[in-house]
């Protein structure tokens, strides 16, 4: 079997766009904090933006919601038990929907310029690459990227691809094509995750969601809890921190 048609396989397991867009939205009102780029305590995720760094003049320390940030903290605890020098670093989390539509319609039109035209329809292909802006998770702050880092040395993980790499299909987090070690530390991030209830991203081995719809979709709840939010908002609640 040859790459394409493996990655076709792993694309058709994907959450699509359709799955996502009639999904209700409750919001519950959990406020926005900031992560700290590191904690005195004796565990707890850090934020550190990486590569893209295109919230960082608004926002330098990296925005997610309050109860995202606490289940974030007992995946690095987990980690933690596992191996004492492990530690979670968030590369993003709150995008403005501005970014988000600027983001989607860059890969739009890279799309329409290729001529290679598939048979699903537009928002279906790049939404595999970014989400349609009106179900993205980034902009309610529940979607976050993430990866494992050692605390003593610095050193990432190896996950086959580094974080925010859009121009391989091993993004893919069950892409066969990367290392066994990297197939490892893949599933050791995604297990850790998921013991919170984030839902993953199989599309991108970093990206993980909570409250969101993907997060509905994937738990099979009726509706997602966090509703998309402006700046205003959350500049509003980080100062209030």
């Amino acid at each position: 079997m040859n790459k394409n048609t493996t990655y076709k396989q792993l694309e058709d397991k994907l959450v699509k766009y359709k799955d996502l867009k009639d999904i209700p939205v409750k919001e519950n009102g959990d406020v926005f904090v900031s992560l700290r780029p590191s904690k005195p305590e004796t565990y707890g995720a850090i934020g550190q933006y990486e590569a893209l760094g295109d919230m960082k003049d608004k926002f330098p320390l990296v925005p997610i919601r309050k109860s995202v940030s606490r289940r974030l903290d007992l995946v690095d605890k987990a980690l933690k038990e596992i191996n004492g020098n492990l530690q979670l670093v968030i590369a993003y989390g709150f995008r403005s929907l501005e970014i988000q539509q600027y983001y989607f319609e860059i890969q739009k039109k890279k799309y329409l310029e290729s001529g290679n035209l598939e048979n699903e329809s537009i928002d279906e292909v790049i939404h595999r690459l970014i989400a349609v802006p009106t179900v993205a998770g980034h902009p309610t702050g529940g979607a976050v990227d993430v990866y494992i880092r050692d605390s003593q040395t610095g050193a990432v993980l190896d996950s086959g691809v580094p974080i925010f790499t859009f121009d391989s299909k091993d993004v893919y987090t069950f892409s066969p094509f990367v290392s066994e070690e990297a197939q490892k530390n893949r599933n050791l991030l995604r297990r850790a995750m998921m013991s919170q209830n984030f839902a993953p991203y199989d599309g991108e081995w970093w990206h993980f969601s909570f409250g969101d719809k993907e997060w509905a979709f994937y738990y099979q709840q009726p509706f997602a809890i966090y509703e998309q939010k402006s700046e205003k908002v959350v500049y509003t609640d980080v100062q209030k921190q």
